[in-house]
């Protein structure tokens, strides 16, 4: 039992594309708090084929890292199916900050 390892999701992290070339395409990595862990390049080849037409930038993706407690064995990227343009994202921004600014006048008058 011993020589029969355990697969595992060992790590999950949330990526953005930032830019698709070629031959590769460059990401930022998250560690899922928000906080930037890394930018990286990876090769093109390792989307599956199915998933290529939503490497573009701005697209979402996890990418989930499996294993053993002794190596990583495989990985998986899962592409967000819903395709967000970059108006889309920029109107939901510009929505967000209204949102908080009207939460941000209201917790200022209630505290005069």
């Amino acid at each position: 039992m011993d020589k029969l390892l355990m697969t595992t999701e060992l790590l999950k992290f949330d990526c953005v594309v930032l830019s698709v070339g070629l031959r590769h395409f460059y990401t930022r990595i998250e560690n899922g708090h928000g906080g930037t862990i890394v930018e990286a390049e990876f090769p093109i080849s390792t989307v599956p084929k199915a998933d290529r037409n939503f490497l573009l930038p701005g697209a979402f993706f996890t990418w989930y890292l499996y294993g053993s407690s002794k190596a990583i064995t495989h990985t998986k990227m899962m592409f967000n199916k819903e395709k967000w343009t970059s108006k889309e994202l920029t109107e939901a921004d510009e929505e967000a900050d209204a949102l908080f600014d009207r939460f941000k006048s209201r917790e200022t008058r209630e505290t005069s």
